[in-house]
């Protein structure tokens, strides 16, 4: 279960920088932050496109670890890592989702 920890954790990284580009800036204004933290999050927004490509790849592979290619072992200690696993792929999946359709929700809210 090591492997999908993994994985699933840095799925978790990589969608997590490259939301905070986009979605970062936008939370900033919301609470009333000063503007010079903008131009400090906006560093990242080169690299949007392959940090989502990262994360795509990592997701598709912890997908693939932890529903098609089950194991064997049924014991308590592998149910407690598949739940962890499960749960970061999971919160994952619902940060790239964001991080991937964040932009189009915005333009189509404020249109």
């Amino acid at each position: 279960m090591k492997k999908e920890n993994i994985s699933s954790t840095g799925t978790l990284f990589a969608s997590a920088l490259a939301a905070i580009c986009c979605i970062g800036p936008a939370v900033a204004l919301v609470t009333g932050a000063s503007m010079g933290i903008l131009g400090s999050l906006m560093v990242l927004d080169p690299y949007r496109p392959w940090l989502l490509g990262l994360a795509a790849i990592m997701l598709g592979y912890s997908f693939f670890r932890l529903f098609v290619r089950k194991t064997a072992c049924a014991c308590e200690a592998d149910f407690r890592a598949r739940k962890v696993s499960m749960m970061l792929f999971w919160s994952a999946a619902c940060l790239f989702t964001a991080a991937l359709t964040y932009q189009q929700i915005l333009n189509w809210v404020y249109g």
